[in-house]
């Protein structure tokens, strides 16, 4: 749902860069970019341009985001970490880590 307001965006991002078109990414792949990490061939490319171009897209897609992500589970949480009885969450992550791209 947020990915859609900002697939022109990323796509206009790409075509500026020279890279692949967006939607030519994989899934895995377009995580990575929406959230900052440049994709491989900008590592040999134009690491200065994408900092420049990608850093206030994604920063606005993050932002969207998070705004979407806490409407849906609206809570009050303390995240302070003087309570002892505070349990960890490594327990309960689900999730699949971002893999930086080869040769990085």
């Amino acid at each position: 749902m947020v990915l859609a307001q900002f697939t022109a965006n990323f796509q206009g991002l790409t075509r500026l860069l020279d890279l692949p078109p967006f939607a030519s990414f994989t899934r895995d792949e377009m995580t990575r970019l929406v959230l900052g990490n440049p994709p491989p061939p900008v590592l040999t490319k134009d690491l200065k341009g994408w900092i420049t171009e990608a850093t206030p897209i994604c920063g606005e897609f993050a932002h969207d985001l998070r705004t979407y992500v806490t409407s849906l589970h609206p809570a009050d949480v303390d995240l302070s970490s003087d309570d002892d009885a505070a349990q960890s969450s490594d327990r309960n992550d689900d999730f699949s880590p971002i893999l930086l791209p080869p040769g990085f």
